[in-house]
């Protein structure tokens, strides 16, 4: 980039007969390419590279501007202001290296989220029973979980079996141990994991793919239809999986030993513990949240009544 070049992006002029030519002669004063073809060349090509940039740069600035809340950037004064407030020293100390958007646009920013384990060999799973959970029918999900069960299996992996939340997906696992399962019915989740656990022993691993969420869709343009499906899929569903898959990989009598252990401890006090049935009626004064299990999709139903046990908190 040469000196007159630095100049021409945002110029009023940047793409005048008098601001590209004088760029393109003083770089082919530098290349010893003086010739009035190759200015001519080089003019054409500067003055595209500086379309490029406007193009980019107006595409930029539209994006931003929709990020902020009125729509308005903050002139240079508004901005230094803020810079001489967040360099006090107390509010320096608050920050402290701290990203704070000094133009009040708040870029998006995605979970980092690995998809691959950096190892340079395949892990030893020799022996070992994987369960593999999925709620996604997205053809990547489906490749991903066939992948990750192939792995197992060329690992070693005594038993590799893959639950699935649609039953129309089951022709895509026909390679392996497979079945489809209602993830939203506590019954049918901890009955299929009680049952590997019975068949194969122990339960090793377990590994649960939610599928990508659209990190473009706006939360208020959702139905509500749309909003339980997300709450059920990214939250219930992987709830559920990972309470059944906890209690049926602890070891024999382990979860007994904990519960002994909470009541020991020093300030324990005894809390409700519910064991709720859902055919018997709400308690009276209780609230009336929509039900979630057993079933997808439930309307709202009175909460049910519980049996009593016995757990224990802490202070």
């Amino acid at each position: 980039m040469t000196r007159a070049g630095h100049e021409l992006p945002g110029a009023a002029d940047a793409g005048s007969p008098e601001g590209v030519p004088q760029v393109a002669a003083e770089i082919a004063k530098t290349r010893g390419q003086e010739s009035a073809e190759n200015v001519k060349k080089l003019a054409e090509t500067v003055a595209g590279a500086l379309a490029k940039m406007q193009e980019i740069a107006e595409k930029i600035q539209n994006n931003t501007s929709k990020m902020i809340v009125d729509g308005e950037f903050l002139t240079q004064e508004d901005v230094a202001e803020m810079v001489m407030n967040l360099c006090d020293e107390k509010i320096s100390k608050l920050i402290n290296g701290r990203v704070i958007p000094n133009d009040r646009v708040f870029y998006p920013v995605k979970p980092i989220v690995g998809t691959a384990i950096d190892s340079p060999a395949l892990p030893d799973l020799k022996d070992k029973v994987i369960v593999i959970t999925t709620s996604s029918s997205a053809k990547k999900d489906i490749e991903r979980v066939k992948q990750v069960a192939k792995l197992a299996q060329d690992s070693g992996a005594r038993q590799t079996i893959v639950l699935a939340n649609n039953q129309g997906d089951m022709q895509e696992y026909s390679e392996f141990h497979s079945h489809a399962i209602n993830m939203l019915d506590e019954e049918s989740v901890r009955h299929i994991f009680n049952t590997a656990r019975t068949k194969f022993g122990r339960i090793d691993s377990v590994i649960h793919f939610t599928g990508d969420y659209d990190y473009n869709a706006a939360f208020n343009s959702l139905s509500r239809k749309q909003w339980d499906a997300l709450v059920d899929n990214f939250i219930y569903m992987p709830g559920l999986i990972t309470k059944e898959a906890v209690n049926a990989m602890a070891p024999e009598g382990a979860l007994r030993a904990a519960f002994r252990a909470a009541q020991s401890f020093p300030g324990a006090r005894p809390v409700s513990h519910s064991v709720c049935r859902s055919s018997d009626p709400a308690p009276k004064g209780l609230p009336l949240p929509r039900s979630r299990f057993p079933g997808a999709g439930a309307a709202a139903k009175p909460a049910p009544a519980c049996s009593g046990r016995t757990a224990w908190s802490g202070p």
